[in-house]
Formats: C-alpha cells, sequence, structure tokens
C-alpha cells in the first residue's frame, strides 16, 4: 500500500479509475487553500497532474466508464453550479445543470 494523498493538502474524494490506472482527487494542494481543483495521479508513474485550473471550486470527481473521463461539480467565481466533464488534460467536453441548486456528487 502506498500513501500518496495527505490530509495537510486537504486531498480528499479519491477515485480509482475503472481501468485502475488513477486516481482523482479533489484538492487545494497548491491554491493557497483558497478553491478546490481536480488532480489525477499516475499510479504507475507515481505523479500528480492538475486537471482544472479556474476561479471557483472544482470538486467530487467521477469516472467514465472508458477512464478516458471525468465529470465533477462546479461552483464558479460567481457561485453558478454545474457538472463538468473534461477529458484528462483538462478540455470541458460538457457542462450539465446549468445553475441549479445543490449540483454535486456526479456518477
Amino acid at each position: 500500500i502506498t500513501e500518496f494523498i495527505t490530509s495537510s493538502w486537504r486531498d480528499v474524494w479519491s477515485r480509482w479509475s475503472p481501468n485502475g490506472k488513477f486516481v482523482a482527487f479533489h484538492s487545494r494542494r497548491d491554491t493557497n487553500d483558497s478553491q478546490d481543483e481536480i488532480y489525477i495521479f499516475d499510479v504507475s508513474q507515481k505523479t500528480f497532474k492538475r486537471i482544472t485550473n479556474r476561479l471557483g471550486h472544482d470538486f467530487c470527481p467521477a469516472w467514465s466508464p472508458n477512464s478516458k473521463n471525468l465529470a465533477f461539480a462546479v461552483t464558479d467565481e460567481k457561485g453558478n453550479q454545474t457538472i463538468t466533464v473534461t477529458d484528462l488534460k483538462g478540455k470541458i467536453i460538457a457542462q450539465l445543470g446549468n445553475n441549479l441548486p445543490r449540483v454535486t456528487e456526479p456518477s
């Protein structure tokens, strides 16, 4: 067992990819504890990659069945809420549920 997520960074909501190669999570590890961003941990390479980089909070990632996309909840800097789907490079594929209240925890 390898520990890679540490509570000192507020690394939370870890989710294994269906192919077992990655773990997605949200964190404040490089935002001065001001916003949540989505990251993936590559298990074989033991490297982290930040997927999102915007104002607001990106949280509660969920994997697509083919491990190629992530869906996650977003509260932008204006308080608008959506579910956003991106590829693993952070390219937005879809935004769903535009500003519905309590849009969280996609699956």
